[in-house]
């Protein structure tokens, strides 16, 4: 879901409830999510981090009072704007990019984000 600021959004409506249960902690241990916005809506896209291709969640206009966009503030990643510490999980790693990706480009972010690895062990090898 995408937070923005005055709670978080799966869609347009409030606790949207597109189904997106799939996605959460007990589910998988890593998750890749991506939040993609225009000025006159938003995207979501979500998969596992570890296999398989990105889903789209939600792609629609923004919930009203956030319709169109209006740019405040500052942007934080991996806490919400208000710097409380009431999230749930560990944020790793993450980007902010000017303009929108291709649909393509997401994809291949997405497979290099699985070729990465997360969660797998590290084996090292000793020279005999």
């Amino acid at each position: 879901m995408a937070d923005l600021e005055n709670g978080i959004w799966g869609g347009a409506a409030d606790h949207s409830t597109d189904d997106i249960s799939w996605i959460d902690a007990n589910a998988h241990d890593f998750i890749t999510a991506m939040l993609k916005g225009g000025s006159n809506g938003f995207g979501l896209r979500g998969g596992n981090a570890q296999a398989g291709e990105l889903r789209m969640l939600y792609d629609g206009r923004r919930p009203n009072h956030y319709q169109p966009m209006k740019k405040q503030g500052a942007l934080i990643l991996g806490i919400g704007g208000d710097n409380s510490d009431r999230t749930i999980g560990t944020f790793y790693e993450g980007c902010v990019t000017a303009g929108l990706a291709s649909n393509a480009t997401d994809a291949l972010i997405q497979a290099n984000i699985v070729a990465a690895g997360y969660g797998q062990a590290i084996v090292k090898t000793v020279p005999v």
